[in-house]
């Protein structure tokens, strides 16, 4: 999964090229999928296909869910572009970059580099800590899918806006992320036309790895 710093930086950068009603419910959308408290599978709605190890996000189930609410309200939008940022991820890395997620030690190593990535990412983009805020969810038909520490993280993202460890990165560098960023955003506007404009949106099917 991306790290919540890349989320930020490609909402930010969305919300100068495109149009929506409400740019704290978006940040905070497009956030909250790691602030799951029915884990991260459940929170990322990721399920396998196929019958063997091939898994994907589930984005047409999502749509499937909320897509009603995800033209009237930001918040299930920026949820849905989390989702869509994530499965680009996959492929970036693994496809992309040949890495193996099942090796010992890549995803601490990948977090680690979160870590020291993200003094860059905040800086280049513009990032502030009170981008986000917090969203009463009672009554919020995104609770179907469990329920969500907000608290919890908007305390972790105060710490990646703390000083980064001094040292390089290992497997995902600077140059790296603003590649991800980059084509993410192109990803997300593309996705929003489709979504806007009754066009043809993403398939989970077509964002599978492994098996």
């Amino acid at each position: 999964m991306a790290s919540t710093i890349i989320h930020m930086a490609i909402t930010s950068k969305l919300l100068k090229t495109t149009e929506f009603r409400d740019a704290d419910r978006l940040m905070l959308g497009s956030i909250l999928p790691d602030a799951s408290l029915a884990g991260r599978n459940t929170g990322h709605m990721k399920i396998h296909v196929g019958g063997g190890d091939a898994r994907t996000l589930d984005l047409d189930g999502f749509r499937d869910r909320f897509g009603d609410l995800m033209l009237t309200d930001d918040l299930y939008l920026g949820y849905y572009l989390h989702l869509v940022e994530d499965v680009l991820h996959r492929r970036f890395m693994y496809s992309g970059h040949g890495f193996d997620p099942r090796a010992p030690g890549y995803v601490e190593r990948l977090h680690r580099d979160y870590a020291v990535t993200n003094a860059h990412v905040i800086e280049r983009y513009g990032l502030r800590e009170d981008m986000v805020k917090p969203v009463d969810l009672t009554g919020q038909r995104l609770l179907e899918l469990g329920g969500f520490d907000i608290p919890g993280l908007i305390r972790a993202l105060h710490g990646y806006f703390r000083p980064a460890p001094e040292t390089d990165a290992l497997i995902f560098t600077e140059q790296m992320a603003d590649e991800l960023i980059c084509e993410a955003v192109t990803l997300c506007e593309a996705e929003l036309t489709a979504l806007r404009r009754g066009g043809t949106p993403l398939s989970a099917l077509d964002w599978v790895w492994g098996g």
